[in-house]
């Protein structure tokens, strides 16, 4: 089964928004760390194929944009794509 989620970038602005954000959509556990490492790891460690659908990508804070392109990256379970990004 895929899990799909859709993103909305505006919420990712910083990571302060970002990470409360992220981990109540994404259901992390609750010990989630709400910082870039403790993504990446959530984020490397899924074993359900997901995908990650970003709207208003380019309102995304650049520090969790690329912790989002590093992961997919590193997990072949995991599929991120970016909309609304400026030409």
């Amino acid at each position: 089964m895929i899990q799909v989620y859709e993103l909305d970038g505006k919420q990712l602005r910083t990571p302060a928004e970002a990470h409360p954000y992220l981990a109540q959509t994404l259901s992390f556990p609750l010990y989630y760390g709400n910082n870039a490492d403790a993504l990446h790891d959530c984020l490397r460690e899924l074993t359900t194929e997901t995908m990650l659908f970003v709207t208003s990508a380019d309102k995304v804070d650049a520090s969790i944009l690329r912790v989002l392109t590093d992961s997919q990256a590193e997990n072949p379970m995991l599929t991120v794509f970016l909309e609304g990004e400026e030409e």
